[in-house]
């Protein structure tokens, strides 16, 4: 009887209510923006701004994706994700404010086969956070231990003809949190399980600002990589180390 009453749940109740997000991030407190934009649950997502804790130094990843990430800032625009390799179990999603000091989050999971709709009106067109301002990735595993996916988003109501024309280009986006002096990095795909670097290519020919976003062209390999990035804080003696792995 238990196992009928599963089926027939599972014909009756759409697709979408059966995969509903992750519980939204206690860890975030809320702004002291008005409610109605503060980080909440908002359909298959948790969305808002919030109010930031102080954090220390760090290189940290923003951004993994495939293609260009652009849209109209109208109330109107639902944006789709999703991920750009067919993997196994869910995909953790996460796009994050690049402006230094704005603090912005959207959480959510999609599968292999089943894009996320991302309405934008309800938090990006009233705080006026347009493509250029939003880094976006996806992982799949614990939180502790990521293996990153890059993610495809598009805006629902452009032509498939344009969509297909846009760069395919996976572009990984790393952000110090101080005032660096360079910055390297270097790949290797995964064989048995290790990792065999080659040199370490230079980012940038100049310092680089806390807050200032840097993209990375990733080579055209399939499989799984290990990347690698460094960066040297400015006038002290500190290396801000950045190590993960993700499926191309």
């Amino acid at each position: 009887m238990r196992l009928y009453l599963i089926l027939a749940l599972l014909i009756i109740v759409p697709r979408h209510v059966l995969s509903q997000p992750a519980v939204c991030d206690p860890k975030l407190l809320t702004s002291g923006a008005k409610e109605s934009l503060s980080y909440q649950l908002r359909g298959e997502r948790c969305e808002g701004v919030y109010t930031a804790e102080v954090a220390g130094e760090s290189l940290e990843l923003v951004s993994l994706l495939q293609g260009k990430f652009q849209f109209d800032l109208q109330p109107d625009v639902v944006l789709e994700v999703s991920a750009a390799k067919a993997v196994q179990g869910p995909v953790y999603v996460r796009a994050v404010a690049l402006p230094p000091k704005t603090y912005y989050r959207m959480d959510s999971q999609i599968s292999s086969d089943r894009a996320m709709l991302w309405p934008i009106k309800e938090v990006l067109v009233p705080t006026g956070l347009n493509s250029k301002d939003i880094g976006i990735f996806g992982w799949i595993g614990p939180e502790n231990k990521k293996t990153f996916v890059p993610l495809k988003v598009t805006q629902r109501n452009i032509s498939p003809q344009t969509q297909a024309g846009q760069e395919q280009t996976v572009f990984l986006t790393v952000r110090p949190s101080v005032d660096v002096e360079s910055i390297y990095w270097r790949w290797s795909q995964v064989k048995d399980q290790e990792c065999h670097f080659g040199k370490w290519q230079n980012l940038s020919e100049t310092p680089v600002n806390a807050g200032r976003r840097v993209p990375i062209a990733l080579p055209g390999q399939e499989g799984e990589l290990c990347v690698e990035v460094k960066a040297k804080a400015k006038d002290i003696d500190l290396w801000l180390p950045l190590n993960i792995r993700l499926l191309m």
